[in-house]
């Protein structure tokens, strides 16, 4: 029968038409194409990683001497700087309050305010905290005793302060404590709390200041100041310390100041670039007394073929006399400052993602995927990797021989920096670590809504 079926013209094409279709099916649904990839959507995927399970779980475990619950931020804001360390105690502010609790025995040793709010600043034996109600306190950090509060609610520039403490941060210098907020710079007497003086740059955002205090010189603050458009430049202006007197103006062509060098102050020079521009760096060299500039020092020839408008030094870091400088391609270099003629190439495999460093003569390089970390030491140029480290770093801190490294997997690991190896991990819980901190003996770990602290081994501690 099925010999007659086929010999009947028209039902052999149709059937002819099915087996093809029939095949046409199989091959495009279940058979891989010429080239081998698969044309039916995969439903799982599994991507290559440096994760290893079995090393992981070989480095030492270590649980916190304590933890410290801090609770959920209570705005955008305050989400940092809730914690920190001084001595034996660890200040945090928790529900509007100042508190201090033993990292020997845990206990709660005082607890002061009802309008407290982050950030926290511990310089030497007090303690620097806002308050709700647009007010800046001092406290003893050892009894926790209010020594002077300095109410800001009546000055117009300071006046939102209240609503954002983000841009909020001081420091101390001598007999003074300077504290900015926007373009506000305001300068209390360190035992009184009065004002001594104020700068306003009400056209600009604020940065971070530089308290130059050199020998046989007057002692002053550089302040740096972007304008609204990014274009501009960043201006510097020095004030005198103790009465904040401007003395000079710089700028709008400078970049980040990077260091003092025989009493001369070195910038990037970021004056737009052209295509007569032979070098990918530009240094500005200014005299400390009045700001004048002194020279223009260029590193780094553009390769040839390269666009001199795009050609661009990546990143720049100044330790000592000491400039490491990464080319637009990648490579970095070490030049000695004071002569940019002399050069030392670093062999280093154009690693793009310098994340830290140098420090104890290495420099830190997050892994090409960000899934890890490695080290080269700036004298020869020798890689090391951790291969502990399989996830992306979420914070990173350099103390002494200490490498500290908190991955957004939550887990956090304590590295010896001399051989490389970890010393002990813990899992934090958490993704996003604001604060690490090295006091003493102790590390402390700010974690989303608890802080944890460590006892630190002798060999993190070394500082040779």
């Amino acid at each position: 029968m099925c010999g007659r079926f086929l010999h009947n013209s028209w039902l052999r094409r149709v059937w002819v038409q099915i087996l093809i279709m029939a095949s046409m099916f199989v091959s495009s649904s279940w058979l891989p194409a010429a080239n081998g990839a698969h044309v039916v959507p995969k439903s799982t995927y599994e991507g290559k990683t440096t994760y290893s399970y079995a090393y992981e779980k070989s480095v030492q475990g270590l649980n916190p001497r304590w933890t410290f619950m801090l609770g959920q931020p209570s705005d955008a804001f305050d989400g940092e700087g809730r914690a920190a360390l001084s001595g034996d105690l660890a200040l945090f502010v928790k529900n509007d309050k100042l508190n201090a609790s033993s990292v020997v025995t845990g206990k709660l040793q005082w607890s002061v305010g009802k309008t407290i709010r982050a950030p926290l600043s511990v310089i030497g034996s007090s303690v620097y905290v806002t308050s709700w109600k647009n007010e800046l306190f001092r406290y003893d950090v050892r009894s926790g005793k209010l020594l002077w509060t300095y109410a800001y609610k009546n000055n117009p520039a300071l006046s939102d302060m209240v609503n954002d403490s983000a841009s909020f941060t001081m420091q101390a210098s001598g007999e003074l404590l300077l504290f900015r907020y926007m373009g506000m710079l305001v300068a209390l007497d360190a035992k009184t709390g009065k004002m001594r003086w104020t700068w306003s740059d009400a056209e600009s955002y604020m940065q971070e200041i530089f308290v130059l205090n050199i020998a046989g010189a007057t002692p002053m603050v550089l302040v740096p100041s972007e304008k609204n458009s990014p274009n501009d430049g960043v201006n510097f202006h020095a004030l005198d310390l103790k009465t904040g007197k401007r003395l000079w103006s710089a700028g709008p062509t400078l970049g980040p100041l990077l260091g003092v060098v025989n009493n001369r102050l070195l910038f990037e020079d970021l004056t737009p670039r052209t295509v007569k521009d032979r070098f990918e760096l530009k240094l500005a060299v200014l005299d400390r007394s009045n700001g004048k500039r002194i020279e223009t020092r260029s590193f780094l020839p553009v390769a040839r073929g390269k666009d001199p408008l795009t050609a661009q030094a990546k990143q720049i870091a100044l330790n000592g006399i000491d400039l490491y400088v990464q080319s637009n391609e990648g490579t970095i270099y070490r030049f000695d400052v004071r002569n940019p003629g002399l050069k030392t190439p670093l062999p280093l495999s154009k690693r793009v993602n310098w994340i830290a460093g140098p420090h104890r003569d290495k420099l830190f390089f997050a892994k090409e995927r960000f899934d890890g970390l490695l080290s080269v030491k700036t004298v020869n140029g020798s890689e090391w990797f951790y291969p502990a480290l399989d996830n992306p770093v979420g914070k990173l801190l350099l103390h002494n021989n200490g490498l500290y490294v908190a991955q957004t997997d939550g887990e956090l690991f304590a590295i010896d920096l001399t051989t490389g190896k970890p010393l002990f991990r813990y899992q934090a819980q958490s993704q996003y670590f604001p604060a690490l901190q090295v006091s003493g003996s102790r590390l402390m770990v700010e974690a989303e809504d608890r802080f944890f602290t460590f006892e630190l081994p002798p060999a993190l501690l070394k500082n040779n």
